[in-house]
């Protein structure tokens, strides 16, 4: 029975496009993230070392530290949606709009552990470490195109003094 009704579903896998993954599909690879970490790559458009955790070719899965007083360098995606979650530390996040001249910033979100948040498309975004002794963990999620042209800079936030 159970066999039967694989082969159905198999079926109409095939029929709408999508692919089984059989005996010689990919391995699994699988990595600590702290690991990951020690092979960031600066990424000088925003001023953090880069490192990806998995992903394809559309969307992707990237981390990043940032050492006590400093920030991401304030910037918006015009497309799709990217969502944070802090591993450790804490900090504060900044979001504003942006008329293509000047950043309109809102008050700022305290971040800390455990915390998961989106950013929606064409929010303007600054996260800062506030912490002068403990660096901030961060994963990302993302398409690929934030990283690969997807991405204006702005202003930082006024009233960062770092």
């Amino acid at each position: 029975m159970h066999l039967i009704q694989h082969e159905r579903l198999q079926g109409v896998f095939m029929k709408i496009g999508h692919k089984i993954h059989k005996q010689n599909s990919p391995s699994l690879k699988v990595e600590n993230w702290r690991n990951v970490l020690t092979k960031a790559v600066m990424d000088p458009s925003v001023n953090i070392k880069i490192a990806t955790l998995g992903g394809d070719d559309t969307a992707m899965m990237g981390i990043t530290e940032l050492q006590p007083g400093s920030k991401i360098r304030a910037h918006v995606h015009a497309k799709d949606a990217e969502v944070y979650f802090i591993l450790k530390g804490e900090g504060e996040m900044y979001i504003g709009t942006y008329d293509g001249k000047e950043v309109q910033w809102d008050m700022p979100v305290k971040v800390g552990e455990g915390d998961v948040f989106t950013i929606h498309p064409g929010m303007v975004h600054q996260l800062i470490n506030t912490s002068d002794q403990q660096s901030l963990t961060l994963i990302f999620s993302s398409p690929w195109s934030h990283l690969r042209g997807d991405r204006i800079i702005t202003e930082d936030c006024v009233e960062l003094k770092l």
